[in-house]
């Protein structure tokens, strides 16, 4: 039982993970358009 939860916590902790780097990599290219936009 404690593994299957186990297991279920670390899946979630991993989509959560990706994630969040998908949204730095949203912001950093956001960021960087921005900047190019710029004069």
């Amino acid at each position: 039982m404690s593994s299957t939860v186990s297991s279920i916590f670390s899946a979630s902790n991993l989509s959560n993970h990706y994630k969040f780097n998908d949204d730095i990599n949203l912001y950093e290219l956001f960021s960087s358009s921005l900047s190019n936009n710029t004069p």
